[in-house]
């Protein structure tokens, strides 16, 4: 039942005595479809404040009934306003201006190409069909699924935020980027790092960095594994090169993962870089420590063309700047540690993403005494598998040791976990 009242307000007389006096509209208060109480101004006349309310209830009972589609109203409005809210919140959110940039004209060429005005107009099949044509224009597999992704996650805003009911475009399914790979990227050798950090001290001045500058960046890079965008926010107050051991913090507003992340350094590479910054004078300990172009990749590009190092191999594979954190963690793979192992030390643990697509040579295995894990056990011997699985899998738990497949969860154990689950038994460990 809707309730009509004026409000009190609180007022001061000339003499300073405090009055409470009555408002000159009516009130309504009343429940809406989704049971929400709301408040909303009538009018001075009390018999015409009491019709709106009867008219809200009838109004809200309609729509809990399902006689009034609540979405009309952004039915009507257009898409470019919805797209325009859409922007603001992610700018609320505190994305980043980048990505912000990339995103918007993405659903903006989309809703243009297909000639999306109103909420209505949106058709799952016209998306495939435009996304369709953007690669018979020569756009590759990765960016076409990136168009329909920015389509996808905007119609999905739009339902969150109650504007629609439901989107259009939530069965739609990006295609195999395997078979238009255009972009792989390759690890550098110990060899070739040596050169291009060389190739860097000693060269020019480019894009506004110095060849010692750009030495020492991609150094960190490569022995990091921070992405670019997190050693842009670096400043000299991020780092602590004297502890034990060094360490440098990424804030996290910065980290992809939006959380403070402080990684150990190595003593030799904290001594390099606080010799460079005492060779560079007086410093601003908040301003940002290296001053990066927005284009990476066509910095070290040059510099690999100096030092001799094809930015494409035979292979089709690419080394642009994100490749220093492949060269890192490939690494550590040839000198036989396992990706477990390594993803539980301080630098690597903050993101098990920062192991994903790693390759575990045949000669990775387990420290013959694994002190981290006070539950390991001996590692299984094809008869804890027999008499049941293909000969397959008795090579496959030859060729990668592990302890407990259950507690460690390692790349390499795939096959034997699946095989256990498929035959459903379980080696005793």
């Amino acid at each position: 039942m809707a309730r009509v009242f004026r409000q009190q307000y609180a007022q001061r007389t000339p003499d300073g005595e405090r009055v409470t006096r009555d408002s000159a509209k009516w009130y309504v208060e009343y429940r809406d479809a989704q049971g929400i109480r709301r408040r909303v101004p009538g009018y001075t006349d009390k018999s015409a404040t009491q019709q709106l309310a009867s008219e809200l209830e009838r109004s809200a009972a309609r729509e809990q009934s399902g006689l009034v589609d609540r979405f009309a109203v952004h039915r009507k409005r257009p898409l470019v306003e919805h797209l325009a809210d859409y922007e603001a919140a992610l700018r609320h959110r505190g994305r980043a201006e980048q990505y912000v940039a990339t995103l918007i004209p993405r659903i903006r060429k989309v809703l243009s190409g297909c000639a999306f005005v109103y909420w209505p107009d949106l058709s799952a099949s016209k998306v495939q069909g435009y996304v369709a044509e953007l690669q018979a224009g020569g756009l590759g597999i990765q960016s076409a699924n990136y168009y329909l992704a920015s389509m996808k996650q905007f119609c999905r805003w739009c339902v969150q935020d109650g504007r629609a009911p439901d989107s259009p475009l939530v069965h739609l399914s990006g295609d195999n980027v395997r078979t238009d790979r255009r972009h792989d990227r390759r690890a550098l050798d110990a060899d070739e790092l040596r050169r291009l950090l060389e190739s860097a001290r000693t060269g020019p001045t480019r894009f506004g960095m110095t060849g010692p500058a750009r030495a020492m960046l991609y150094q960190l890079a490569a022995e990091s594994v921070l992405r670019a965008g997190e050693l842009r926010s670096l400043a000299w107050d991020s780092f602590d090169l004297d502890a034990d051991p060094p360490t440098v913090t990424v804030r996290a507003g910065y980290s992809k993962h939006r959380r403070d992340d402080a990684l150990p350094l190595k003593p030799s590479t904290a001594q390099t870089l606080a010799r460079w910054r005492d060779e560079s004078g007086p410093v601003d300990r908040e301003h940002p420590v290296f001053a990066m172009p927005e284009k990476t990749a066509t910095m070290i590009r040059a510099d690999l063309a100096d030092a001799g190092i094809e930015y494409r191999d035979a292979d089709g594979r690419v080394c642009d700047f994100h490749a220093l954190r492949h060269s890192f963690v490939s690494a550590l793979a040839r000198g036989g540690v396992h990706p477990k192992v390594a993803n539980s030390s301080p630098g690597i643990r903050r993101s098990p993403s920062r192991w994903i697509g790693i390759r575990t040579p045949s000669s990775a295995s387990w420290p013959p005494d694994c002190k981290r894990c006070p539950t390991c056990r001996p590692v299984p011997t094809p008869s804890d598998y027999a008499p049941r699985g293909p000969p397959t899998a008795y090579r496959i738990a030859y060729r990668f040791p592990y302890r407990n497949p259950y507690r460690h969860g390692v790349r390499g154990q795939c096959y034997v976990v699946h095989w256990i689950a498929l035959n459903r038994q379980v080696p005793r460990l």
